[in-house]
Order: C-alpha cells, then structure tokens, then sequence
C-alpha cells in the first residue's frame, strides 16, 4: 500500500501499466493536499470523515462513499477533516494506446482536456458508477493474479457508463481563465523545483507575467492560498518527508527546505502541523 505522493512529474504506476493505487490517512506527512495537478485521470473515494477538495475554483465537501473524478489537467487540493481516503491515478492514454479506433475515439478527448466527467458523485448518487469505482480500488488493492485486465474491464465499463449517461462536460474556458490557470500551474511547478531557494512574490510576479496584486488574486481563487503562503506550506511539507525519512534532524532540514532561521522553522511548522518538528517525528513513529 503506497502513501500519496503530490509532485507533478511522479511517475504513477509503471511504463507497461501506468496506474497507481494510494491511501491517505492522518499520519501521512502531506496529509493536506497541497494544489498540484497532473495530465492523468485521478479518481478518489472518501473511507472516513469529511474531505473539503477544491478542483479549479469548485469545492467540494465529501464524505464516507462519496466520489470524486479529477479530471485530466485540473488543479486541486483537499483539505481533510479526521478523513481516511484512497486515490486511483492513471494514464488515460493506457485505454487508448492507438489513435485510431473506437476507444481512441471515445476516450483520447478526456485525455485532451476536451472533454471532462461530471466530477462529484456523492454515495447513492448513482449506484452503478459507484459498483464500478468499488470493484476498481478492489481491484488494484487486492492485486491478485491477472488483476491488470480486470482492471482495463473496468475502466473501459466506467467510461462507458459517463458516455451513456451524459455525464459529460465540456473543458472549454475562456482565454483569460486558460492564462490564468497557466500561470497558477507554472508557479506551483517553477516552486517544487526552487524552494529550497530564496522566493519571493516579485520573482514569482516575474516568472508568471502577471503583476504582484493579480498573481496574488489569481492564485488564492484556484489554491485557497497567497502564493508566499503556499512556498511555506510546500516547504513544511517537503519537510515532513525529509525527517520522516529518517536522514535528517530537524536543522537540517530546516536549511535545506528552503528556511534560513531554525526558529522561523518551527513557528512556521506549528501554523501548519499544530506541533513542533521533534514531536511531530515522534508522533509518527
């Protein structure tokens, strides 16, 4: 059972089978979702308590059995509340690995970013994608024998159902928002390369071509957050990782995630986590 890893370039699954089963609970070190996105379809589903996710600029609240589909390329974060949830990440390009075709036909527009699913289906919504989405995470958990053509069995009967039922969308915005959203996408992306580095918001501003007061605008509407609010959050996240994975105490890490006060670290680390880097480490053990 695999923790969630958030960075956008993660290879999720393998070359031959690019799907990914992960779990998420309390004790894992980016138990809040920092903003990211990916090019593949995610797909999660809610065990236990409340999960507030935020896709693009929509948020939603979901609770035991409920679903959501992520959509190809959209930014998202989740915000849990004593929650348990698991994720399916996959390339949709694995169900339509020739550009001809009907399954080409049908599937390479979610793959585009042309056409998206309906993204909430709270429990009871529908019953038969909820059977679909249950057998799936059955699936890829389990891993029994030959599990992988069970799972395109899947897959390829849960894409058929959004089509059938019109639980279709289109992801045509507007120029403006498609600016925006780009800007968004390339500062969290420029940030998990650089921040162990100096950042500030006019190297930011620079970096996205929109002016200090807009990107600051701009980037809480599709994040909940400023941007030097979300370096922080990142670093303290990057962090977590760096101690639990057991090489580094906490100075350290302190200078390598980007913090050049030990101090600034572990106020910055309470704001986020509620306790101290130490009792953090030793609560995870």
């Amino acid at each position: 059972m695999n923790y969630i890893d958030y960075y956008e370039k993660k290879t999720h699954g393998s070359s031959s089978f690019p799907l990914q089963y992960y779990f998420v609970n309390h004790s894992h070190p980016q138990y809040l979702m920092p903003a990211h996105w990916h090019r593949e379809f995610e797909i999660i589903r809610v065990l236990e308590g409340e999960l507030r996710l935020l896709i693009d600029t929509v948020e939603y609240t979901l609770k035991k059995g409920d679903i959501v589909f992520v959509n190809c390329g959209c930014l998202h974060s989740g915000n849990p509340r004593n929650s348990v949830y698991e994720c399916v990440v996959f390339d949709m390009a694995m169900l339509a690995k020739s550009r001809s075709g009907a399954s080409a036909k049908y599937l390479l527009p979610f793959a585009g970013q042309t056409l998206a699913s309906e993204a909430f289906f709270p429990e009871g919504r529908d019953g038969e994608i909820s059977d679909k989405v249950n057998l799936l995470f059955d699936d890829v958990k389990g891993e029994e024998p030959f599990y992988e053509l069970s799972v395109y069995g899947i897959l390829y009967g849960l894409f058929y159902l959004i089509l059938k039922k019109n639980y279709t969308v289109s992801q045509g915005i507007s120029a403006k928002n498609r600016e925006e959203l780009e800007a968004v996408r390339n500062i969290i992306e420029w940030i998990e390369n650089n921040y162990s580095g100096e950042i500030t918001l006019h190297k930011l501003s620079a970096i996205s071509g929109l002016s200090e007061k807009r990107l600051c605008g701009v980037f809480k509407l599709y994040t909940s957050r400023t941007p030097i609010d979300y370096v922080n959050f990142y670093r303290v996240e990057c962090a977590c990782q760096c101690m639990l994975g057991g090489n580094m105490g906490v100075t350290q890490t302190a200078f390598s995630c980007g913090f050049n006060d030990l101090s600034y670290f572990i106020k910055t680390f309470k704001k986020y986590k509620g306790v101290s880097p130490k009792r953090y480490v030793l609560g995870s053990q």
